[in-house]
């Protein structure tokens, strides 16, 4: 499925890097229709991890308030959707770990298709 420009869903369209991402998700020729709700929201948290990313390189893990010494809260929404992510990696079959455990997971008369997405830049 080629997704044409000014094609793609609400919260993708007018974000390159999104729109970027999406494309590439989507381009794979195992990609379904019916995933396009789960490519949106995993398209949205790997750039909502990039900004929480580059936020904490910039600015380094903690900051200082008074006498105390705090964490971002940039932190723990980049360690909430990292862990977001690696939920619907595996349900994709993303990881090397993952396409095993689905595969295992299948009887000898199941076909099982695992979906191996390229890797994400």
């Amino acid at each position: 499925m080629t997704i044409k420009k000014n094609s793609f869903p609400k919260n993708i369209d007018g974000k390159p890097r999104r729109e970027e991402l999406f494309e590439q998700l989507t381009s794979h020729p195992d990609y379904e229709a019916r995933h396009e709700a789960a490519m949106v929201q995993m398209v949205c948290l790997i750039t909502d991890e990039e900004e929480y990313r580059a936020y904490i390189d910039e600015h380094g893990k903690f900051y200082d308030s008074g006498k105390m010494r705090r964490q971002h809260p940039e932190l723990t929404a980049l360690h909430a959707t990292q862990a977001s992510l690696k939920g619907l990696y595996a349900k994709f079959g993303m990881t090397p770990m993952d396409t095993k455990s689905l595969k295992k997971g299948a009887s000898d008369e199941d076909t099982v298709t695992v979906v191996q997405f390229p890797g994400l830049t």
